[in-house]
């Protein structure tokens, strides 16, 4: 019969939100703002720039991955270095994000 107006699952999301709600119910504010930035560059930027990048995953792909895993500082500075290996005379192929480094006692 549906829900009634005052009562809605807990998974809720209003549709103008943008993203599933698994996105936007999972995660830090920081890792929602960093996925909602990504977001918003693939749907405004990106398609003026076209599919020009050379490696997978995909520069703004591999700066959200950095960004989420690594921290604004070291997540932005292998983005920055990534950016600057993505032209026509660098590098191709598969360059994932590196794993996190756990320190051993």
């Amino acid at each position: 019969m549906g829900y009634p107006h005052n009562h809605r699952p807990k998974n809720w999301v209003p549709a103008f939100a943008g993203m599933s709600g698994k996105i936007m119910s999972s995660g830090s504010l920081y890792e929602r703002g960093v996925r909602a930035a990504h977001r918003g560059y693939k749907l405004t930027l990106s398609p003026v720039f076209g599919q020009s990048c050379r490696f997978l995953p995909t520069c703004s792909d591999y700066g959200r991955d950095a960004l989420i895993q690594h921290g604004l500082r070291k997540g932005g500075w292998l983005t920055v270095r990534r950016l600057c290996r993505c032209h026509p005379f660098g590098g191709s192929g598969y360059d994932p994000v590196p794993p996190v480094e756990t320190e051993t006692p």
